[in-house]
């Protein structure tokens, strides 16, 4: 049977409940909006052989290429943490909505590994977020005591209620309405404060959406293209680089899973090919700059690599292009002279005239 999408979730005050009210144009998305004239990028350099970012490259070693042509760099600054710039501010998300009771014990195991292997404190404060069905709650003070952490874990458990919620199909819309409205929540808080924010989602993500069996009217694809583009947008603008961490491991290797994501981080230019896709984890994590890691059994491990990205980045601005039409989406690229580097920054973000 074929299905037909006939809701939205409420992501932002922009965006429509697509069962109450008619969606908005793709132009007049961002309208009333007051965007900087600069698109800051947080640069993460590794080895292709060596997750471990590189420190020490100076502005010449870096060409960015804005929709395909080179950006004038307008600053440029080497972080080396902690020390520099406004403190670093690390996040681990518990996901219990995409995850059963099981899971969810696997996730808290993996998290208290890490922080015994790391004790007695972390390089920067970290938060516990709790994602259930009443949304995303930050868990007291951040803290790089270990043994507070160790607490504060201890007490999340202690919380954790099963919520029995739909199954099926409408149990999935119903688990990508509150994941992404939590997302979007998260940003938003993170708007006004100052530095780098490091969101490590820890759970299998939610469902995709996206199939032969899901039927999308225009009206779908408009409200799904504003969604992309206004919490694109917000990740971008409160600095947020957001990590999906699978807990599951090796057992979902090699599983549709693992890398259907793929086929939806080219970027989305029209409304035309919006996806339900388009909004899943995986995808948000790697236009934001992160990572997706979905195939080892070292959670700990994929943790520690996740916060390594803090250690050493750079801060770079450059000229915040104005589209000819409405939410058009310009890429960015970053080039390094060194062919045995890459670089990971925001997919790009969506220029308004």
């Amino acid at each position: 049977m074929k299905l037909a999408l006939r809701i939205a979730f409420p992501l932002l005050l922009t965006l429509p409940l697509l069962a109450q009210q008619p969606s908005p144009k793709p132009e007049q998305q961002q309208q009333g909006v007051k965007l900087p004239d600069t698109v800051t990028l947080d640069v993460t350099v590794t080895s292709r052989n060596n997750p471990k970012p590189v420190a020490g490259l100076t502005e010449p070693n870096f060409t960015i290429l804005d929709n395909g042509a080179p950006a004038d760099i307008l600053s440029f600054k080497p972080v080396k943490q902690p020390a520099d710039e406004p403190p670093i501010q690390v996040y681990l998300l518990l996901d219990t909505v995409n995850s059963n009771a099981e899971l969810v014990g696997v996730m808290r195991d993996r998290i208290a590994e890490f922080l015994k292997k790391n004790s007695p404190t972390l390089p920067y404060p970290l938060s516990f977020v709790v994602l259930s069905d009443k949304g995303a709650q930050i868990q007291k003070t951040p803290s790089t005591r270990t043994s507070d952490l160790l607490a504060d874990l201890n007490g999340i458990q202690t919380q954790l209620r099963t919520i029995p919620r739909s199954t099926g199909f409408y149990g999935a819309v119903e688990r990508v309405q509150i994941s992404l409205s939590a997302l979007g929540q998260f940003a938003q808080f993170q708007h006004d404060r100052p530095g780098r924010k490091l969101l490590i989602w820890i759970g299998p993500g939610w469902p995709y959406l996206s199939g032969p069996d899901i039927n999308l009217t225009s009206r779908d694809r408009i409200a799904l293209f504003n969604n992309v583009v206004s919490l694109s947008t917000l990740l971008e603008l409160s600095r947020v680089t957001l990590y999906s961490v699978d807990p599951i491991g090796v057992g979902d290797a090699g599983t549709f899973r693992t890398f259907f994501y793929e086929s939806f981080v080219k970027g989305l230019v029209s409304y035309k090919n919006a996806e339900w896709g388009n909004l899943t984890l995986q995808v948000l994590a790697v236009h934001t700059g992160g990572q997706v890691l979905n195939s080892g059994n070292d959670i700990a491990g994929e943790i520690s690599q996740c916060i390594d990205d803090a250690s050493a980045f750079y801060v770079i601005t450059i000229p915040r292009a104005r589209g000819e039409e409405p939410n058009t989406l310009y890429t960015i690229q970053v080039k390094i002279p060194d062919i045995n580097l890459k670089a990971r920054t925001i997919f790009g973000y969506y220029a308004q005239p």
